[in-house]
């Protein structure tokens, strides 16, 4: 809710009561009273000015509510925990804060659930007073003595990455441990597969407690589940019509959605990254900083050292990580601390301007090794046929491809004919197909369907008097589609109930159950 809609359910009297604190007159009707507070809250400038005039401890208290209240706001009984135990060695109470901050006019209370109540910051002016604290916390930012050597940055490698996952689950599916969790064998095929390079930290990949999956793939599979972009068929997860579709988007516009999707469920459930990303957001171009000062900065709204002395492997983790992942920042490691800056990337995402996005690659080149060189730009409809005739053996910025009877015979399986494979590697290969390669494929296809199973069922005679009474039967003969041996017929699967019944009319007394065979 924002502060218009807020204030206009407030009495009359309260009104008054915060225009006389913030040095407005009280002598005007309602809505004229509610008309200049909302403009005097909401102007920047003014806002600042008031902020300005609380204490210390009242702007620590405000800071944490910006941050952390989210639409809904925060339940009382656990943020008066929080603030009481901040307060204990504070001059003034902790309730006592909150009641001037309430009276003050910048929180407010509301019933949310029967006889629960919560804080809540409008919307509105939460914004302006996240871009106030997070000004005051970044003016005192420690900074590199020397500029940082840039590690690479990709801000589109989460967006390859993503692909590769919907590539892999359309192929083979991803199959999920009870608890929710992807098979570590087929964790590890993903992240085989993933464009990060090799000078990426290795906490890239560590283990999320949380749904036990590494970091990366954890940050992708909540993405695609969330956006419906995958769907359960049997007991896999299988790239879904959605998932699809969203492959057909330019990259800069799946970027803007990962992005959302990470403010929506990443930052705003947690205050310590909702203020780091406030301050990064705000950082000068070119400017970088020590991750360890953000840190400095949040710790001031600790309670306990331990979240305290947690609280820097977290930002790395669920901010530097992720933002980087996405190509927002880019950082060097400075002995056990880390420097970040803001990209071009980065500002766009952050302020929703439009991201220049890359011009599609349109060919790859085939080699006498069966291997294909494909850029990491490569058109995605391009990527996605290759993905499925030819298995990806490393992602970079060149990615390698393999071609083998293994990936021949996958993409054969998946519905490509020979034709349509040889057709798509000619028309996009710059040097066109070697000609040991295209006899491999066609070798390859040549054996493909030349095995294969029937689902049919066996009727088994115990003589051949019997057998040849059922053989030479007009009823019972239709349904014979084959003789493996004098008391061996072949009968339909599908209609083996309709010839059970036949049998039983005609008195042969068959077994009413189905008998296995197993190997002695």
């Amino acid at each position: 809710m924002n502060y218009r809609d807020l204030l206009k359910n407030a009495s009359k009297a309260y009104c008054q009561r915060v225009a006389r604190r913030i040095g407005l007159t009280d002598r005007l009707p309602a809505s004229k009273l509610r008309q200049q507070i909302v403009e005097r809250f909401l102007n920047p400038s003014s806002l600042k000015d008031s902020v300005a005039c609380l204490n210390s401890h009242e702007r620590l208290v405000l800071m944490i509510l910006a941050f952390s209240c989210g639409e809904t706001g925060v339940p009382f009984h656990l943020f008066n925990r929080k603030v009481n135990q901040m307060s204990r060695g504070w001059s003034g109470r902790g309730t006592d804060i909150l009641h001037t901050l309430a009276v003050s006019g910048f929180i407010f209370t509301f019933a949310a659930s029967g006889m629960q109540y919560h804080y809540i910051v409008p919307a509105d002016l939460r914004l302006l007073l996240q871009e106030i604290f997070a000004n005051d916390m970044s003016a005192v930012l420690r900074h590199p003595k020397e500029t940082p050597k840039n590690v690479r940055h990709d801000g589109f490698a989460l967006v390859r990455d993503i692909f590769t996952f919907l590539c892999f689950a359309s192929q083979y599916g991803i199959r999920q441990t009870q608890q929710g969790s992807i098979y570590k064998h087929t964790q590890k095929h993903l992240i085989k597969r993933f464009e990060v390079p090799n000078d990426t930290p290795k906490v890239y990949d560590r283990i999320n407690p949380a749904v036990e999956n590494p970091d990366r793939l954890a940050l992708i599979f909540h993405f695609c589940r969330h956006q419906k972009l995958i769907r359960r068929q049997d007991s896999d997860l299988v790239c879904s019509e959605a998932g699809k579709e969203w492959i057909q988007k330019t990259d800069s516009e799946k970027l803007l959605d990962i992005y959302t999707h990470w403010l929506e469920h990443g930052v705003s459930k947690d205050p310590s990254v909702s203020i780091a990303q406030s301050i990064v957001r705000i950082l000068a171009p070119e400017q970088w900083v020590l991750l360890s000062s953000i840190q400095e900065q949040i710790s001031k709204f600790a309670v306990g050292a331990t979240w305290a002395q947690t609280l820097y492997s977290q930002l790395e983790r669920s901010l530097v990580n992720h933002l980087t992942y996405m190509g927002g920042i880019t950082f060097a490691h400075l002995g056990d601390d880390v420097a970040i800056r803001v990209t071009d990337i980065g500002r766009r995402l952050f302020y929703g301007e439009p991201i220049e996005s890359y011009e599609f690659e349109s060919s790859f080149i085939v080699q006498p090794n069966h291997e294909v060189l494909a850029s990491s730009y490569l058109a995605p409809e391009l990527r996605w046929k290759l993905n499925h005739i030819a298995e990806l053996h490393q992602a970079d910025q060149m990615s390698t491809y393999k071609l083998s009877a293994e990936s021949i015979y996958n993409g054969l399986r998946l519905g490509f004919s020979l034709d349509e494979i040889l057709l798509f590697l000619k028309a996009h290969s710059k040097t066109g197909i070697p000609q040991n390669v295209e006899v491999s494929i066609k070798d390859w296809e040549e054996r493909y369907g030349q095995i294969y199973l029937m689902d049919v069922m066996l009727l088994r005679c115990q003589n051949a008097h019997i057998a040849q009474e059922v053989r030479t039967s007009k009823q019972i003969g239709k349904y014979i589609l084959g003789e493996i041996s004098p008391t061996d017929f072949v009968v339909s699967r599908q209609h083996s109930q309709e010839l059970l019944t036949l049998l039983e009319k005609q008195n042969y007394m068959p077994l009413p159950e189905i008998a296995t065979l197993e190997k002695e």
